[in-house]
């Protein structure tokens, strides 16, 4: 049996593969996007490693790099892009017909807290024939059976990023996403006091209203809107060949205001609604979430008053599947001692990889890297 830990996120799908002993043998992530196709298209046969074609109950399906549809927005993840999504991936880890898959889910933390969401996310995923799936994939048959889908919340088990921080009173856990944001509020014992997300405030709506904002500010026909890496844009802090962008003197100044704009109206605005204030000076604030690192020198400038409190994961990306880890397999250990044996060389395996996309081959045992900040002796 394998073990399968899916972050099914909204922007990107990221994912390990255990071992039924807990090694890590396989790490994977591509971007949240699925198209259904007709099947001339489905038999092109030049994709990358994190592109797949799917024939699914007479149906086929790009999933992956390459294909050309915007993020899904739907506000749910019960929904066929995500089952999509979570099938290439197992797929990606399954080496023998009908193997045997526990599997590990993600769920919005809102979304969560209603049963009758949670478990319809469960029956979707675990399909109509008592957990048996089979499908076409890359053009290789592919079957297996789900053991178990246990689904967990989105930006919990933050402990090991809680141990960056010595002494506080309140942390709140801010886990950036494609779609929303999760907040969490501990207390100064590791206590989880509150919970909720906010819809429409993840990287791929900054996207959009990126995009929007562009279109406004220039009336040229020529520039291919759709054909700019907003995502990148947001990340170097400019656009390219872009041209004079009306009321602001360069691209860098454009992107600053809209991004600073989206951050303060639809997350710190939708905080403060609520009773939170991430401004407040001596408030320890641990961001997460891939989309934390595209936004960090934005967030640190909008914060620069409480700057020093600011603790951004280095694994971002991977910290919800880490998380799920962590929950899966941390009543298996009876001591801290233990756990830091399991957990500690998945981090560094991460560290050694530099937190790559796609990776086989892992060998938890041959890095020594260690990210000083965390004491994983602290977890449990």
């Amino acid at each position: 049996m394998k073990i399968v830990v899916v972050d099914p996120g909204k922007n990107e799908v990221k994912s390990f593969c255990f071992s039924n002993n807990g090694t890590l043998e396989l790490v994977n992530s591509f971007p949240s996007k699925t198209e259904e196709i007709i099947e001339e298209r489905f038999l092109e046969e030049d994709s990358s490693l994190r592109q797949y074609r799917l024939e699914l109950n007479g149906h086929y399906y790009m999933v992956g790099e390459g294909v050309d549809t915007t993020y899904n927005t739907e506000l749910t993840k019960n929904t066929l892009h995500h089952k999509l999504c979570i099938y290439a991936t197992i797929a990606d880890f399954v080496t023998e017909p009908d193997e045997e898959i526990l599997l590990v889910l993600g769920y919005p933390s809102t979304d969560f807290q209603n049963n009758f969401r949670r478990e319809d996310y469960q029956r979707l995923i675990y399909g109509d024939k008592d957990g048996f799936i089979e499908f076409v994939q890359n053009g290789e048959p592919v079957s297996f059976q789900l053991a178990n889908v246990i689904v967990l919340p989105e930006g919990q088990a933050m402990l090991p990023r809680m141990t960056e921080v010595d002494d506080y009173y309140s942390l709140y856990v801010l886990d950036i996403g494609g779609q929303n944001v999760n907040f969490r509020e501990f207390d100064n014992k590791g206590n989880a006091k509150n919970a909720f997300s906010i819809d429409v405030a993840g990287v791929n709506f900054l996207e959009r209203a990126l995009e929007a904002e562009l279109r406004r500010a220039i009336e040229n026909p020529n520039v291919n809107f759709r054909g700019i890496d907003y995502n990148q844009a947001i990340l170097e802090g400019k656009i390219t060949d872009i041209g004079a962008i009306e009321g602001f003197s360069d691209s860098t100044s454009f992107i600053t205001h809209v991004v600073q704009n989206f951050v303060k109206k639809e997350i710190m605005d939708e905080l403060s609604v609520r009773g939170y204030n991430i401004n407040a000076r001596g408030q320890h604030i641990i961001f997460t979430g891939g989309g934390s690192l595209l936004l960090q020198p934005y967030i640190e400038d909008l914060l620069k008053g409480n700057k020093t409190n600011l603790i951004f994961s280095k694994s971002a990306k991977w910290d919800n599947c880490l998380s799920y880890t962590i929950k899966a397999f941390q009543d298996q250990f009876t001591s801290n001692e233990q756990f830091t044996g399991f957990i500690k060389p998945i981090y560094s395996e991460l560290m050694r990889n530099n937190f790559a996309d796609f990776y086989k081959g892992v060998n938890q045992g041959a890095s020594q890297e260690q990210d000083d900040t965390m004491d994983f002796n602290r977890i449990l």
